[in-house]
């Protein structure tokens, strides 16, 4: 299965490089010239040329040590980071790096129709309630250094926050991305990332 996304939505963001790191993914943007250059695999010494990245998690994490330490460097130094989960066991390079970066994990295997976004959410642009929490989601234990934008039912399924000089996206249901009606979202996460 391809996975595709479409940015549509314009915004001053024009010569962004995005690393998207996953398997069978396909992004598309209205937004030239965003760039995404896609890999399977993370290694040490190759974020400097980028400006975010988004992590899918697969089945078995393919971020080594180096690559994790310059990873959380990169986010610390101001970089933005999205991180993708599903159930288990399509969690393993999300809870690799946050269990170094806030020392929790994703938990949970939640079968749920849609999300309720938060009142003070940053995606308020959105009117999330018609998206799909994600097919198989994963929900990820609040912390006081981030902030629920959704959830789904009693469970924060996407939280955002500050990490150094850095912005980072926790996502909980990156399949609900499988469905392009919910390719708003996605520019909503841009947005985030890239707003002052």
């Amino acid at each position: 299965m391809i996975f595709t996304a479409v940015f549509l939505l314009a915004f001053d963001c024009f010569g962004q490089d995005i690393l998207v790191l996953g398997k069978n993914l396909e992004l598309k943007t209205s937004l030239e010239p965003v760039r995404f250059t896609y890999k399977e695999q993370l290694k040490a010494d190759s974020l400097k040329q980028f400006d975010a990245v988004f992590i899918f998690s697969t089945a078995n994490s393919t971020i080594g040590p180096e690559a994790e330490k310059e990873l959380i460097d990169f986010v610390n130094e101001g970089g933005k980071l999205y991180l993708g989960a599903e159930n288990e066991p399509f969690d393993s390079e999300s809870n690799q790096v946050l269990k170094s970066m806030f020392n929790q994990q994703f938990y949970g295997n939640f079968n749920t129709d849609s999300l309720l976004m938060d009142p003070n959410s940053n995606f308020r642009a959105c009117d999330c309630k018609k998206y799909l929490s994600g097919y198989t989601t994963v929900s990820f234990p609040m912390d006081y250094r981030l902030q629920v934008e959704a959830w789904s039912h009693d469970n924060p399924i996407i939280l955002t926050g500050k990490f150094g000089a850095g912005k980072i996206i926790i996502d909980g249901g990156y399949s609900r991305f499988y469905d392009m009606e919910n390719s708003a979202l996605l520019d909503e996460f841009l947005l985030f990332f890239f707003r002052e």
